[in-house]
């Protein structure tokens, strides 16, 4: 009766508890299947090699002690405090009572204050460590997390806490610390690399006169080919031409240079003008007589003159034969081919020194092109090197970018499909059915206890009247005999005296030796 009083009294002292329960579910999104890219070789990773990794992970990171402390502080430390049991209670009184009496530990870094906010912190940990449960699916992507309190709004808080904070905790270590600014920083170095190659390169380009190797090449083979083609047309002409000069002065030599045209009877002009001149020296001669004497150096200077130009008049006839020559035509033609041809072979002969110049010069630019398509060749590596590094750390700035906005928007993999529960119906004690069971319990405990007593009297009764010593708890007795320790070839078990070699009651003997 005792018994049932105390369980009974125990039952409807223990405090209701109510349970709220909430799932969360992973997806496969960034966080499963994309990579750090300040770190990665590709876009992916395996989906068989990670995801039950990542689910158990989940796991361990909800029992994380931080999280819960996040939890705790979030719902309220003096709130989680005021739940706990009346034993936990006494006991933190006992403590403190002890602490008041042997003075409290000391903690040469931290206040009394600080050492009791930090103990009322682990009680709170403590406290949601025992009421939370966390459940994975063995072959899916959920995770349930459970939480009893002493009132249902309470777990209902801890629970959605608990999966607040875990998102906050799973964007943080999913988060790329760093990247962004890393990415930035490495795109202004790439740059300025790309710029002072590509500087060079067209600096380099501009010493050879270059645009393209390819392209520059091409130009000097068409220039040579119309060199070699023009300078091959050239000497057939300068042959030609020389035949042409052959025969034109061979045809010169043939030809007289003058040829008569007519032949005129006709007075002599030359008379005339010295008829004309005697005649103004004899005037003159008139003129100086009236003014001076005939003996006078100017009219004797006269005189003479005029004498000598008589006699000179006089050897002249007065009529003669004209004939008239011209220029052979035929020749003159000749002539003018024989120019022609010549100046054409000076032409020829003065393009035919520039070709071969010209071809000597735009081969050494050959040369000089392909000395310096090494140069070219690696430079334009460089530029193409630092353009693709260039493009690899801006499609990476970019990644980086995007996570960014999708860490700050609060963007995750975790999804909640069943938020924090409230449920007003608790899930422990079910006090009707421990009562029964305690009832029931009872029952057959009692009734055991008195079948035991009764076999215990009647065993007695029988090893009295027999004078059989009865063995209780492993000593021997008699009826109003002290005890004495059983003998070495008998023994008798649960209350049944055995005697030697005879029956006693229903008891059967059992010879040992």
């Amino acid at each position: 009766m005792l018994i049932v009083v105390a369980a009974t009294g125990a039952i409807f002292s223990i405090r209701d508890q109510y349970e709220s329960v909430g799932s969360i579910y992973l997806k496969a999104g960034r966080a499963t299947l994309t990579v750090d890219p300040t770190a990665s070789t590709s876009q992916t990773s395996s989906l068989l090699d990670t995801r039950q990794a990542e689910i158990q992970s989940i796991k361990e990171m909800l029992a994380a002690r931080h999280l819960i402390e996040d939890v705790a502080e979030k719902v309220g430390i003096d709130r989680i405090m005021d739940q706990r049991s009346e034993l936990s209670k006494w006991i933190e009184q006992l403590g403190e009572f002890k602490e008041s009496i042997l003075g409290k530990k000391k903690i040469e870094t931290l206040s009394e204050e600080e050492v009791a906010a930090i103990e009322r912190l682990e009680s709170s940990v403590t406290y949601i460590q025992k009421q939370m449960k966390i459940k994975a699916s063995k072959d899916g992507n959920t995770v349930s997390i459970s939480c009893r309190a002493h009132t249902p709004f309470l777990a209902q808080d801890i629970v959605a806490a608990m999966m607040e904070k875990f998102n906050e905790q799973y964007l943080l270590v999913h988060k790329s610390k760093g990247s962004l600014s890393f990415f930035e920083e490495e795109l202004t170095k790439s740059n300025d690399i790309l710029m002072s190659r590509e500087k060079s390169l067209r600096d380099l380009k501009d010493e050879l006169q270059v645009m393209t190797v390819e392209d520059q090449r091409s130009l000097i083979q068409q220039e040579l080919a119309a060199i070699q083609a023009e300078r091959i047309a050239s000497e057939s002409s300068l042959v030609a031409v020389d035949a042409e000069i052959l025969h034109l002065e061979q045809q010169m030599s043939e030809q007289p240079e003058f040829i008569n045209a007519e032949t005129t009877d006709k007075a002599s002009y030359a008379s005339d003008l010295m008829r004309q001149g005697l005649y103004a020296l004899e005037v003159s001669e008139s003129e100086l007589k009236a003014k001076y004497t005939d003996k006078h150096p100017q009219v004797v200077q006269a005189r003479d003159k005029i004498e000598k130009s008589r006699a000179i008049f006089d050897k002249q006839g007065g009529r003669f034969d004209e004939s008239k020559k011209m220029v052979n035509p035929i020749r003159q033609d000749v002539e003018k081919s024989l120019i022609l041809a010549s100046g054409k072979h000076e032409s020829l002969t003065a393009k035919l020194s520039g070709l071969k110049a010209e071809y000597v010069s735009v081969q050494s630019k050959m040369r000089g092109l392909n000395s310096a398509e090494v140069r070219i060749t690696e430079m334009n590596r460089l530029v193409e090197q630092a353009r693709d590094d260039y493009r690899n750390i801006a499609r990476k700035l970019e990644e980086a970018r995007i996570l960014d906005e999708l860490d700050q928007s609060m963007n995750s993999d975790i999804k909640v499909f069943q938020p924090a529960s409230l449920v007003l119906e608790k899930v422990f004690p079910q006090r009707v059915l421990m009562l029964g069971v305690v009832l029931f319990g009872s029952f057959f405990v009692g009734l055991a206890f008195a079948i035991w007593r009764d076999q215990s009297s009647n065993y007695s009764m029988i090893a009295q009247r027999n004078g059989v010593p009865f063995v209780v708890g492993g000593r021997s007795k008699e009826i109003g005999q002290k005890s004495a320790p059983l003998s070495d070839s008998t023994q008798i078990s649960f209350g049944r005296p055995i005697a030697r070699g005879s029956e006693i009651g229903e008891g059967v003997v059992h010879q040992e030796v």
